[in-house]
């Protein structure tokens, strides 16, 4: 992960200044993420809007209101990707949409469908591809001291999506002159099918109009709790402290080198000059050596200690002793969590005066207005009770069609048909792994020739990055290893090293950390290294 390239200023904030900073993201790249929430769901508006027995109805809407999850991953995606510098098109995007539908998309239609901290948790699925128990535990890790800002982000976008369609409708009531007659009101409540497709079209709006921002809200806090538990600012801080005192180093070097040029040349000046002194005073000690005998000089024995006592122990070691045992003990290790209701006051309770109050009688007079109206939307109700027993029979079938299709194994044995080859569907690798686009179509057919003339003419850096994609494409489609979008270079290690023999295994965990040296240590490595690479990668791959 870059860090450096970040667009935001990587710092540890308070949760509601972590939404304040999604407001402003979403502001910044409002376009794209709004043209990539509106596109795709407003395709699927209309084409439903197309159906006959659907037209007219609020089934459409419903129904792309329910899958709201889907919209959401999107600009999310465009976001992770501006978050870095690198500018996501809307065409890409819309490609990449299959992909990001399709990570956990049963529990985001089901259970976690009304999710108040919903926009928080979608880049724990979008982003890190997370399930199950790991997923939990990422949840509970981010959701500590930021959890209830988000189910905060949700109750007021939710409010601003219904004071948009207020405003819509009251502006049109109010703009409309008196003297035509014309009930703005009735007529949308009347059974018009005009009526019903602006009411859709305008409830959408609102919605794809609060999406970027309640998404870039999520997004924010979810940033803001990983600067947090991984010190980004820090590492951001120490990189700075690496590059200044490179550059220093560099200078030093150089001053070194000057100076040590300006030695030479003086001391070749004056060694000529000096060399008849240095002869006689040789000439001079020898001569004095053979006349008079040296005496080795006495030593004093009462100097000397008798005994040394001991050197005494490092304090350092014995505090790292004491600071190892302190952390490895059971109270940094235990994990408690407490849940409960408490009042906010204990002086709130107060003794009625009246015998029936009058917020009591204003409850009930509520629940008979509750009533008449559901008396009135009689038909609306039915209508909507109708595309929930559509929306529920087609969650069943889905359901049905996810069973079969995780458990197909175990029907083909039932049915006789074990040994059929895996789908062709099941067999297409990720695109892109570590930011590296690994398609096929993206590889050259000779890649060893390519490598080498990149390094040929100085380009050691994209070399490298050739030969890195190039063979983790070659591991998906040759040697049938599985990668996700979300693994690191560590995790690819540790499938390769699963899954491959030893020899590919050493070839690959020497290309791994040639690119870590390069992408994180700016270590380029040299024409013989490139060279060595490369002829391994056409020896293990078959090429």
């Amino acid at each position: 992960m870059e860090l450096d390239r970040l667009a935001i200023v990587a710092r540890a904030r308070r949760p509601w200044e972590a939404i304040d900073l999604g407001i402003v993201m979403a502001r910044t790249w409002f376009p794209r993420l709004f043209w990539s929430w509106f596109i795709p769901s407003s395709a699927l508006l209309f084409l439903l809007d197309l159906v006959p027995f659907l037209r007219g109805s609020t089934i459409g809407l419903l129904v792309v209101w329910w899958l709201k999850p889907f919209w959401d991953r999107l600009p999310l995606y465009v976001a992770s990707r501006a978050l870095f510098g690198e500018q996501v098109r809307i065409g890409a995007a819309l490609r990449a949409f299959p992909v990001l539908a399709r990570r956990d998309w049963i529990p985001w239609l089901l259970w976690r469908r009304f999710s108040p901290s919903r926009s928080f948790d979608l880049p724990v699925t979008v982003l890190e591809s997370l399930q199950g128990d790991a997923r939990a535990e990422r949840i509970a890790i981010l959701h500590v001291g930021s959890g209830s800002a988000a189910s905060g982000l949700t109750i007021a976008c939710a409010h601003f999506e219904l004071v948009l369609v207020a405003a819509v409708f009251i502006g049109s009531y109010l703009l409309i002159p008196a003297e035509l007659g014309f009930d703005f009101f009735d007529w949308i409540v009347s059974d018009s099918p005009t009526a019903s497709w602006l009411e859709q079209w305008v409830v959408h709006g609102a919605a794809a109009l609060v999406a970027p921002f309640y998404t870039m809200g999520g997004f924010a806090l979810y940033l803001d709790r990983r600067i947090e538990l991984e010190a980004w600012d820090v590492e951001i801080r120490f990189r700075h402290l690496a590059e200044r005192s490179s550059g220093s180093a560099r200078a030093v070097a150089r001053l070194a080198k000057g100076g040590l040029a300006a030695a030479v040349v003086l001391f070749a000046l004056v060694g000529s000059t000096s060399r008849a002194e240095e002869i006689a005073i040789a000439e001079t000690t020898a001569s004095a050596q053979t006349t008079t005998p040296t005496e080795a000089p006495a030593i004093d024995d009462s100097a000397m200690p008798i005994d040394s006592p001991p050197a005494a122990a490092d304090p350092r070691l014995e505090s790292r002793a004491a600071i190892e045992e302190i952390l490895e003990g059971d109270a940094f290790h235990r994990t408690e969590r407490k849940q409960g209701w408490r009042l906010a006051s204990r002086d709130s309770k107060k003794e009625s005066e009246e015998l029936v109050p009058d917020w009591l009688i204003a409850w009930f007079e509520s629940f008979e207005a509750i009533a008449r109206w559901i008396d009135a939307q009689r038909e609306s109700i039915r209508t909507l009770i109708n595309g929930l027993e559509l929306l529920g029979g087609g969650a069943l079938l889905a359901l049905a069609g996810f069973l079969l299709h995780r458990h197909r194994e175990v029907v083909r044995r039932f049915l006789g048909r074990s040994g059929v080859a895996e789908s062709e569907a099941d067999q297409i690798g990720p695109e892109v792994l570590i930011g590296l686009d690994v398609r096929a179509a993206a590889i050259p057919a000779d890649v060893p020739r390519e490598v080498l003339q990149l390094a040929a003419s100085g380009r050691s850096r994209e070399a490298l990055a050739l030969l890195y994609r190039a063979t983790l494409s070659r591991l998906v489609a040759r040697a049938g290893l599985r990668f996700s979008e979300g693994h690191t270079e560590e995790q690819c290690l540790a499938i390769v090293r699963r899954g491959a023999d030893a020899r590919l295994a050493e070839f690959f965990l020497e290309l791994t950390r040639c690119w870590q040296r390069m992408a994180y240590g700016h270590r380029e490595p040299g024409t013989a290294e490139l060279e060595r690479l490369c002829a391994g990668f056409a020896e293990r791959l078959h090429v």
